[in-house]
């Protein structure tokens, strides 16, 4: 009787093992099948927004509506963000374009531009979407705080900026002008070069207003 008892002990016990290990699994196999969805998701938007001709005119025309998320956690609608002030703007689709979006800025800084400057990352993906928490946090701890209200992420209306912006090439950033009215008055997708950066630096200057 003891030793059907003893059984019968083992038994249940390697029953609740193998329970245990089955639902490691699965939330282990469903946790890697959720990165490897935004992954591909990712992908696909990429994809979508290199299709876009590079050569689009954006110059003269005023900026969309959209709205955005900053790092300081406010929800941020534009056009009404850049009413009043020129901004420079930098929208970045891809996460290895920051490196020319930080070239930019520093450009930007050196020369004293009379510019409100803003990175706007464009992430137009339903994983991404679903993993803005994540993406948000991984952002604040590799920016300083004082620069989150700089950084607008746009999420849900990705494809509005992509489809006003167009492609851009290999891993750069699209630098634009906007004047106080909201109207882009300069704009480069080519990467950082210090001679288009006086040549924004032109343009800045013959702005009618730089309230």
């Amino acid at each position: 009787m003891e030793n059907t008892v003893d059984n019968s002990l083992d038994a249940v016990a390697n029953s609740s093992s193998q329970r245990s290990a089955l639902s490691r699994s699965i939330v282990s196999n469903t946790f890697f099948l959720f990165l490897a969805f935004c992954l591909f998701c990712s992908l696909v938007g990429c994809a979508s927004r290199r299709s876009i001709p590079v050569d689009e005119i954006v110059v003269g025309r005023p900026i969309p509506t959209f709205e955005g998320e900053a790092l300081d956690g406010r929800n941020v609608l534009f056009p009404d963000e850049i009413k009043g002030q020129a901004h420079l703007l930098l929208v970045a689709y891809v996460q290895e374009a920051q490196f020319d979006v930080d070239r930019w800025v520093l450009g930007a800084l050196q020369v004293k531009a009379p510019v409100r400057i803003l990175e706007l990352p464009t992430i137009e993906s339903l994983g991404a979407r679903l993993a803005k928490g994540f993406i948000n946090r991984g952002m604040q701890q590799g920016i300083p705080r004082e620069d989150w209200a700089s950084v607008v992420t746009v999420y849900n209306q990705a494809d509005t900026v992509a489809s006003f912006v167009g492609g851009i090439p290999g891993n750069n950033a699209a630098a634009l002008l906007v004047d106080a009215s909201g109207v882009v008055r300069w704009a480069h997708r080519e990467g950082y070069s210090p001679r288009e950066l006086m040549e924004m630096m032109t343009v800045v200057d013959a702005l009618p207003s730089r309230d």
